[in-house]
């Protein structure tokens, strides 16, 4: 804003308070919009921190979920084993003597070993390790299928999708706590995961025929969604949410494949 120039010999009193507090109020005006981007900045780059803070923290947590998958089962499954061979050279040393009872053991000894699997494969799955993701979410359909009785239809489109450890770790996560919520919480009979790569992104979508959010239900602030919008964010993905009453819910996630870096193409679904 331009200040107007007047002769100071035309001035009188009224215009020279007049100007004097134009003058004043540009400068104000000036130094509140340069403290307003300042602020702005600074409100960017602790999103940015927070982003980066909250993706490391779930990668930190998965790689102690590995170690501790690990353990349980190296540990528990060579007591287990021992246990069973200790358990067959008493049967023969009996000689056939309580042989019920002796059935039973052996049975809640094989039903430990099934549960320290399945504890070690809830903790860290090792497909997602060794095999990569796909792998991975086929493990997880048919483990939400099983524990929560829902039908879910999983499509691939069979193109190669590299992805580092962290973008691997957040994808797969988001997929599990998105079933979760459509197996405990949306009502659906259906469910339909698709996977699938757009150029040098990777698209995953849950979507499920159950009884939807209302628009302003679809606000992301203070929940699980928000944790994962701001974990793709740091990695340059995205989160795009469909959803009305009794219309069911899609949820598309995309994030970089590996070598794209912060793909500009991920950020808007």
């Amino acid at each position: 804003m331009l200040v107007p120039s007047v002769p100071s010999a035309t001035r009188g009193p009224t215009l020279t308070r007049a100007l004097a507090a134009l003058r004043r109020s540009r400068a104000s005006a000036a130094a509140h919009t340069g403290a307003a981007r300042e602020g702005g900045e600074e409100v960017r780059l602790h999103r940015e921190r927070l982003r980066a803070l909250m993706a490391d923290l779930l990668l930190a947590e998965e790689r102690e979920r590995r170690r501790l998958a690990v353990d349980l089962h190296d540990g528990l499954s060579q007591t287990i084993a021992l246990t069973r061979i200790k358990l067959d050279a008493l049967r023969r040393a009996l000689g056939g003597k309580n042989g019920g009872a002796l059935d039973e053991i052996a049975e809640l000894i094989d039903q430990t070993n099934r549960a320290v699997r399945s504890i070690s494969f809830e903790l860290s799955p090792p497909v997602l390790h060794d095999f990569g993701l796909e792998p991975a979410v086929q493990w997880l359909v048919e483990n939400i299928q099983e524990r929560y009785g829902i039908e879910i239809a999983l499509e691939d489109d069979g193109q190669p999708k590299p992805a580092d450890e962290k973008t691997r770790v957040i994808l797969f996560r988001s997929l599990r706590e998105l079933l979760i919520n459509a197996a405990k919480h949306s009502q659906a009979q259906r469910v339909r995961v698709c996977l699938s790569r757009a150029g040098e992104c990777i698209d995953a979508s849950v979507e499920d025929d159950g009884v939807g959010m209302e628009p302003e239900g679809i606000a992301v602030h203070g929940s699980g969604l928000f944790s994962i919008r701001e974990r793709l964010g740091h990695v340059g993905g995205s989160m795009d949410i469909e959803s009305a009453p009794g219309r069911g819910t899609k949820i598309r996630l995309c994030a970089p494949l590996t070598g794209a870096g912060q793909a500009k193409a991920c950020r808007k679904p």
